[in-house]
């Protein structure tokens, strides 16, 4: 790229509807690991998860999890955010 031009394209919604895309799909993938570390009482010691909070971080997941599976076709059906 040279001096002075921007990498930014044309359609600057369209770029950030894929951006917000991936992340949402990305989000689960994340949030796994996370859920389970917090959960081991091996790893976490006095400080692991109790019976609430493993309930609400499944829940939680599940919820991001079902966004994420509703975001894959939504660049498709809107064509790229278009419509």
């Amino acid at each position: 790229m040279r001096r002075g031009e921007t990498s930014f394209k044309e359609e600057p919604e369209a770029e950030i509807i894929e951006k917000a895309v991936t992340v949402v799909i990305i989000l689960p993938l994340t949030y796994l690991p996370l859920l389970m570390a917090a959960s081991d009482l091996g790893l976490m010691g006095p400080f692991v998860n109790g019976r609430l909070a493993k309930s609400l971080g499944w829940f939680y997941l599940i919820l991001v999890c079902l966004a994420a599976l509703g975001a894959v076709p939504l660049p498709v059906i809107t064509q790229g955010g278009k419509e």
